[in-house]
């Protein structure tokens, strides 16, 4: 969602009117706080459409980034996760919330609006040096892949679906069937006039366009590709721009931190958007990020990659063993109960739903549980399974045992004390033995090394 600087509120808070009775008409440009706020007040009404009123159907979480354009105009990159009940799974489901054609004039408001915003600009071979068109391995294309070909029925696919983009012999200049009054026109390099079609729409989404009036792309995706996009396309970097001059044949004295504090190019809505307190990331979800150590060692919450004592820490104990200590607790509440003849569900947590029930209190490092549900996520430190193959098999016994009240108790299955994670992982089915593939592998080696 790109800011529009003709929105309505920018434009009628940017007139003043003078005391004898003129009106002056400011543009966007020259209200950049203007522009901030507007766009922020946007966001959240995008966030409470799709988020609260729920307009795509119930959404399990969202994470959105904030760009600002090098012209200056704020720019919002929102990904929503639905939930399973409201995922898409049939074409006709992604026809009825994204479209990627131009409408007829039986809604004359629609149309405008998409010609307005949604249609690609000439590229290719129309105009080789327009912005989206990039070199890739000696050949230059459209980094959007416009025009898109001609698709009869929308496909929908886990990692990207082919969107509706019917062929209409009414926009094709070289049909008979040609209308003037349909036709779109854009402008190539030279000024020609050249038509447009359903290949060079950007998907939309009808109420949202009319209701926001702006650039409004809306895309489906099944890929958490997307996360990637959104976090490394708003911190890839900013624009620099750093001159200096000195005498001739002079020693240039390369000063790397004013480098950065000189050459970074913020703009005026950008500076006033920082300057408001604004979030440039947000989620729906605060996540937690849970220990997982071995026996007697603890992950530095701060050093990467560093293990030591607990006893060297200063620390009481982690998260895990933390959580350990908790089912102890209701393992030894399960048997009074059951001595007590009470019938008390005693439900258990996996360690990674611990944050949702459960608050750690990081001083007194313990659970307590939550007197009210906020919505958090808990994420299990990722381990390399090369590296660090025992931790990795920890890592995985703790998504599939969940009353756990040790590390003894884990290693357990069927009555069966295991020596290593290892061991305890294949005996409940979660890895495999690959000794075998690696007899073959060796055999082979050295049936190719045989003259």
């Amino acid at each position: 969602m790109t800011c529009n600087p003709e929105w309505p509120e920018i434009k009628e808070a940017a007139r003043i009117v003078t005391e004898e009775g003129f009106v002056i008409q400011q543009r966007a440009q020259d209200r950049p706080d203007l522009v901030a706020r507007v766009a922020k007040l946007k966001f959240e009404t995008i966030i409470e459409e799709l988020y609260k009123k729920q307009i795509f159907g119930k959404v399990a979480a969202y994470v959105y980034t904030i760009e600002i354009q090098k012209r200056g105009l704020p720019h919002m990159h929102l990904l929503l996760i639905m939930r399973s009940e409201d995922k898409v799974h049939n074409p006709d489901e992604l026809d009825d919330l994204i479209s990627a054609e131009i409408p007829d004039n039986t809604d004359p408001e629609l149309r405008e609006l998409v010609l307005k915003w949604m249609i690609h600009n000439p590229c290719g071979e129309h105009d080789l040096n327009a912005s989206c068109m990039k070199n890739h391995n000696g050949k230059i294309h459209c980094r959007f892949d416009f025009p898109k070909p001609f698709q009869e029925t929308s496909l929908v696919d886990d990692e990207e679906p082919k969107l509706r983009r019917r062929y209409d012999s009414r926009l094709d200049q070289q049909s008979p069937e040609f209308s003037h009054e349909l036709a779109v026109y854009r402008k190539d390099k030279s000024g020609r006039r050249i038509t447009r079609d359903n290949r060079h729409v950007a998907p939309y989404n009808a109420y949202l366009l009319k209701l926001f009036n702006c650039h409004k792309n809306v895309e489906f995706v099944g890929s958490t590709r997307a996360v990637k996009y959104l976090y490394k396309y708003i911190y890839k970097g900013h624009d620099c721009a750093y001159i200096k001059i000195v005498e001739e044949q002079k020693r240039i004295n390369y000063n790397e931190p004013d480098t950065y504090i000189e050459g970074r190019c913020i703009t005026p809505p950008e500076a006033c958007w920082r300057l408001s307190g604004n979030e440039l990331q947000k989620k729906s979800h605060v996540v937690q990020r849970l220990d997982i150590h071995l026996p007697g060692h603890y992950r530095m919450p701060d050093i990467v990659n560093v293990q030591e004592d607990l006893a060297d820490t200063g620390i009481k104990e982690s998260t895990l063993e933390s959580y350990f200590k908790t089912n102890a607790t209701k393992k030894q509440k399960e048997e009074a109960n059951r001595l007590a003849g009470k019938d008390e569900e005693i439900i258990y947590h996996f360690y990674w739903q611990m944050p949702e029930h459960f608050k750690w209190i990081g001083r007194k490092s313990e659970w307590v549980e939550r007197l009210r549900q906020i919505n958090v996520i808990g994420r299990i430190h990722s381990v390399n399974f090369v590296a660090q193959p025992e931790l990795y098999d920890l890592r995985m016994l703790l998504y599939h045992v969940n009353d756990a009240t040790s590390f003894d108790d884990i290693l357990k299955f069927n009555g069966i004390r295991h020596a290593t994670f290892k061991q305890a992982c294949l005996a409940r089915g979660l890895a495999y033995d690959n000794s075998g593939s690696m007899v073959c592998r060796n055999r082979l080696c050295q049936k190719r090394l045989e003259p």
